[in-house]
């Protein structure tokens, strides 16, 4: 990968998605295990040249609980110490962090107004692809949705796969919106392009079947066939993807996680150059954000759902995609066969 095409990107990153003015202070974080070793310079670089005033530091990788875990604090936890200091001097933070920039850290920088853009476990082919997208229809079809689907009320999903299900967003709650683009007091992301509501509780009912990337296995090489009823998972069929994935929720139901089968996430992709890598290993579950961003897929998550804003707690949570969806919302196509509609342009 050249370093004139990571250069374009950083500088995108900067100019485009973070919107860096003269005289503005940057911050760009990373570690010793970030998967890019020019690109946080290459930014650091690109402040710079905006004529910001930038700093960057190498740190301690960040750390944290599962966002859903009930012990979780949204104190900032997970960073150093001279993290926090560095990012409060900060209008804008560059996180190119070899792990996810933790939620309570994220939401307590971006509170007092900075801009904070999360690059994790990014390479130099990965930063390249998923940045050179045309950022202006990104983010129109991520503000369309922003404001069709708290006014859904019946939504309806299909999949040549086998998925039939519907569920009410009517006033749902909508956590995530990445469009690539920070404002001030926003978080966004490198790659954007995500929409994420919580299913109205109770609302869902049919069958959706899991032929993607099933997090903490990997890609499915057979569909996973799960019966919501109610908004419960209700009944999982299908090959050992399936036993394991039911085994995982009966396990949280006997120890007293009574929100395990909570149908808790409907989140649409939007990012067009975004690929299914289905890295099936727990330390790579991290890796999970490419996929569930791919254009044309619906990513479902189940269990918790308090890290969303939501109001079901648990310690166990996980996620799904379903391929090439075809999405209705009160009678109207948004998505066909994996592909945004006219009412998306």
């Amino acid at each position: 990968m050249s370093s004139i095409g990571l250069l374009g990107c950083a500088r995108i990153a900067v100019e485009k998605m973070a919107q860096v003015c003269e005289n503005e202070r940057t911050l760009v974080l990373t570690d010793p295990y970030y998967l890019s070793k020019s690109f946080p310079n290459l930014v650091f670089e690109s402040c710079l040249a905006c004529g910001a005033e930038s700093a960057k530091l190498t740190t301690t990788p960040p750390t944290e609980l599962p966002t859903w875990h009930p012990q979780y604090s949204s104190a900032g936890d997970g960073i150093t110490q001279i993290t926090k200091t560095a990012a409060n001097a900060a209008d804008v933070v560059f996180a190119c962090t070899s792990r996810r920039f933790p939620l309570g850290a994220k939401r307590e920088i971006v509170g007092k107004g900075k801009r904070l853009l999360q690059m994790y476990c990014l390479n130099d082919e990965m930063i390249c692809r998923l940045t050179l997208v045309d950022l202006e229809l990104m983010q129109r079809r991520v503000k369309k949705l922003l404001k069709i689907l708290p006014q859904t009320e019946k939504a309806r999903v299909t999949s040549p796969g086998g998925t039939d299900v519907t569920l009410s967003l009517k006033n749902c709650t909508m956590p995530i919106a990445f469009d690539g683009v920070c404002h001030p007091g926003e978080y966004d992301a490198l790659p954007g392009g995500a929409v994420d509501a919580l299913p109205v509780p109770g609302t869902g009912y049919g069958r959706i079947v899991i032929d993607g990337t099933l997090q903490g296995w990997g890609v499915v090489s057979t569909p996973v066939r799960v019966t919501v009823k109610d908004g419960k998972f209700t009944r999982i069929e299908g090959g050992p993807e399936a036993a394991w994935l039911d085994k995982s929720i009966k396990k949280a139901l006997a120890a007293g996680d009574e929100n395990a089968n909570h149908w808790a996430e409907f989140f649409l992709g939007m990012h067009p150059n975004a690929r299914m890598a289905g890295y099936p290993r727990m330390g790579d579950q991290s890796l999970f954000f490419e996929d569930e961003l791919v254009l044309g897929a619906m990513n479902i998550g189940w269990g918790a759902d308090v890290h969303l804003r939501g109001k079901f707690s648990g310690k166990y949570h996980s996620d799904g995609l379903v391929r090439d969806v075809t999405v209705t919302l009160d009678e109207v196509p948004i998505i066909e066969d994996g592909n945004p509609t006219k009412e998306l342009q």
